[in-house]
């Protein structure tokens, strides 16, 4: 199976601050880091692929300690705070890059990790993203952007439909492509009846 996730950040104390939610399911860093681990391995068998969409930790050792025990093939789209770790996720990891495009299931899926810097190309179906946590699930028609150096926000106009693969919007564990490929039917206007839903 084909599992995505982004936005873990392993061993970050004040992600518990920026994102309450965090705080109120796990109540500390540690039991965070335990749980996120023990969601990954029940849900992503050994020979599983997951697309991780940026932002597995702050720490170094978090490359080294918990990315060799978690389960699957993983194949890393680097975020804005994994750079530093080049070295370790390239070691562990089946390939790095920046971003990937690959058909699954007749839909061109485009992913990157801040939907902001998304450059997809006119025959993409769908964007797949992490980097904006608990602020949105999927949009459609336009995403806020925020300029880290201005402080600034604006709108930005896309052609096809986000999806954020940001722990927070799927219970903080890998989601399949069958729950993602579902929901963007859904959103798309299928009736569920018609995709073995109902």
């Amino acid at each position: 199976m084909i599992y995505f996730c982004s936005d873990i950040h392993f061993f970050h104390k004040n992600i518990l601050k920026f994102v309450p939610e965090r705080q109120e399911e796990f109540g500390d860093v540690d039991n965070m880091n335990k749980q996120i681990v023990k969601g990954w391995n029940n849900t992503v068998k050994e020979n599983d692929t997951v697309f991780f969409l940026g932002d597995f930790s702050f720490k170094r050792r978090a490359f080294h300690e918990i990315l060799p025990m978690l389960n699957g093939h993983i194949n890393f789209v680097m975020g804005n705070h994994d750079w530093k770790y080049y070295k370790e996720v390239n070691k562990y990891c089946n390939y790095v890059t920046t971003e990937q495009t690959m058909f699954i299931d007749g839909l061109c899926v485009y992913m990157i990790h801040d939907p902001a810097e998304a450059t997809p190309k006119d025959n993409v179906n769908l964007v797949l993203h992490g980097h904006v946590h608990e602020k949105w699930k999927s949009a459609h028609k336009e995403i806020e952007v925020f300029n880290e150096e201005t402080g600034t926000t604006h709108i930005k106009e896309i052609g096809c439909p986000y999806m954020n693969m940001s722990v927070e919007q799927w219970d903080y564990k890998p989601v399949s492509w069958e729950s993602v490929f579902t929901t963007y039917l859904v959103e798309q206007g299928y009736e569920e009846s018609k995709i073995g839903l109902g």
